[in-house]
């Protein structure tokens, strides 16, 4: 198979502001667009009217092939290549379009007469090896900025959203994939075990410019990255009777590592985590480390006679909040790397059971090897807010609690770079490995031997329930580290299934 795909994606927008709108009427005030209007209480002028027009233009050109090739119903052979285009490129010819190609190998060794494992009939080896290739819309070889007007005296103006940028280059990511597929007799026991490692080459990023640019900063290609990891589907039929006993096991271990970003990380930077944003929005990548790492300010307890927490300063115990949330006394190395905040090995197992038209099955899954921050009591909420955490109830009271809680006393006044070192203190962390119960679904096939007078191929009745909740995790508080700041919610479904 060959082709060729062309691709334009055009999107066009426009708004007006206007002023004194009255919703009845669907009118508005005139305003003078070239007389600054005084604000108060300073004076300064603006420029009432405020239009906004906007364009983009996308296009893509790809060229692209596959070939497969199966020689004796045994050796199989597959090959593709593409060209992809785009207008976001163009300044240097070579960086203009990339190529992209994959190759694989799959061997039936079953199927050789010099195989003789009766007790696997299925055995298959399979390889491959190729590249993709991504491309961010947001930036371009060119210099590209939005037209505006001087809030200030009405002139025309221009914002540069990317500065020039020759050497801008599509990502490419390597892959390669290593794969065993097997079955036992009857079909009792089967599944696929992969291998794969990734590389990834000119990923784009954020990267600083000379302030003497005009510009602090622009995107392009900046950081490197590698991964591997294993997958490992399982199923199984463990009993065949009356009784049927399947299970399904799946099992992922992955890890990545930064092997290379144009970007120093800061301390600030590595406060802004994932588990504490809450998102995977705020990372700090470190030659060396995963791209989401948990990070901490050293622990040194609380202070036997007032209760305040403490952390080092150039190896001594402080309670200078100031120099401990602040690169002033804080450094990179001084930090402690917990691990990663995304789990490296995860899967489910998933058992069913069936007699009589009645099955039942439980999906657990699990994950492990990563870590969270956990919350705790904040005092600048509770004096500004009155909002507390339950952990208020095991702060420090008197001389001798810093022996059986690290909760800091409440302070005589409100000080939010106190809660800030505590916030982001090591005794925050927690791992975040949990099994977890999650689902379960119970069904009854109406159109067994007993109903077989129905007009339906298939009719059953289901009850489901989902978000079963934990049945175990590392951290001793019982949170959910998956979802530390909420209560997961649990829901039931009845239905009823068929098939005419």
């Amino acid at each position: 198979m060959a082709g060729i795909e062309i691709r334009e994606l055009e999107t066009t927008a426009n708004s007006n502001r206007v002023f004194g709108y009255d919703p009845n009427l669907g009118s508005s005030v005139a305003v003078n667009p070239t007389t600054p209007f005084p604000l108060s209480p300073n004076g300064n002028g603006l420029i009432l009217a405020n239009p906004s027009i906007s364009e983009t233009l996308n296009r893509f050109r790809s060229y692209f092939t596959n070939v497969a090739y199966t020689l004796n119903n045994k050796y199989i052979f597959s090959a593709s290549g593409r060209i992809d285009q785009s207008n976001h490129f163009g300044v240097s010819s070579n960086q203009r379009a990339v190529p992209l190609w994959s190759a694989g190998l799959k061997w039936d060794l079953a199927s050789e007469e010099f195989y003789k494992l009766d007790f696997l009939p299925t055995l298959r080896l399979k390889a491959t090896y190729g590249y993709n290739g991504n491309i961010d819309k947001t930036v371009t070889a060119y210099t590209t900025a939005n037209f505006t007007r001087n809030s200030q005296n009405g002139l025309p103006a221009a914002n540069i959203n990317n500065p020039p940028n020759p050497n801008l280059r599509w990502e490419k990511t390597g892959i390669l994939n290593l794969g065993i597929e097997f079955g036992s007799k009857n079909g009792r026991l089967n599944g696929n075990l992969e291998y794969y490692s990734k590389k990834g080459i000119d990923l784009i990023g954020q990267s600083p410019l000379d302030p003497t640019s005009g510009q602090s900063s622009f995107r392009g290609n900046v950081a490197n990255m590698k991964g591997s990891g294993v997958d490992l589907e399982l199923h199984s039929i463990n009993l065949d009777r009356k009784l049927r006993w399947e299970s399904n096991l799946l099992f992922s271990y992955s890890r990545d590592e930064v092997t290379s970003y144009a970007i120093s990380p800061t301390f600030a930077s590595y406060m802004a985590d994932a588990s504490l944003t809450g998102s995977q929005s705020s990372f700090s990548p470190t030659p060396g480390k995963p791209l989401f790492g948990i990070y901490s300010k050293q622990w040194a307890g609380l202070d036997p006679a007032t209760g305040n927490p403490m952390g080092y300063v150039q190896g001594v115990p402080s309670m200078n909040y100031s120099l401990l949330n602040s690169s002033s006394g804080q450094t990179v190395d001084s930090l402690v790397f917990h691990g990663r905040a995304l789990p490296p090995v995860y899967g489910a197992l998933r058992n069913s059971f069936s007699m009589k038209g009645f099955t039942i099955s439980a999906n657990i899954t699990y994950r492990f090897g990563y870590y969270f921050k956990r919350r705790s009591i904040e005092y600048s909420n509770l004096f500004t807010t009155g909002r507390s955490h339950s952990d208020y109830a095991l702060r420090w009271q008197k001389a001798g609690d810093q022996a059986f809680t690290s909760v800091p006393a409440f302070p005589a006044d409100n000080n939010s770079a106190r809660d800030n070192f505590y916030r982001n203190a090591e005794i925050l962390v927690e791992k975040g490995d949990n099994i977890r119960l999650q689902d379960i679904n119970l069904s009854y096939d109406l159109t067994n031997k007993q109903w077989t007078k129905l007009p339906f191929e298939k009719l059953s009745l289901f009850i489901y329930l989902n978000n079963g909740g934990l049945l175990w995790t590392a951290n001793k508080q019982g949170i959910d580290p998956d979802y530390p700041d909420m209560k997961l919610s649990r829901s039931i479904a009845f239905g009823l299934r068929t098939t005419l």
